[in-house]
């Protein structure tokens, strides 16, 4: 089980092979409805920051659309 905050993961924890995992439909990663803005920006920009991850499509709308994200 990853930890709580994105901000207390590290390479060795998996993040990269549980992307992958994602992405090809073993399970789906949902935000709880309370996450900061800060907090999910965050979050993608390490998991994208893998080479092999592809994050070119992760914001297709207005931040107040994106699910899971508090805009206030």
């Amino acid at each position: 089980m990853f930890p709580k905050n994105m901000s207390d993961y590290h390479e060795s924890d998996g993040v990269e092979f549980s992307c992958r995992k994602e992405d090809t439909g073993e399970f789906v990663c949902r935000a709880k409805r309370w996450v900061q803005e800060f907090d999910l920006n965050s979050g993608l920009a390490f998991a994208c920051n893998f080479p092999d991850i592809d994050c070119s499509l992760r914001w297709r709308r207005s931040p107040a659309q994106r699910p899971g994200i508090n805009p206030n």
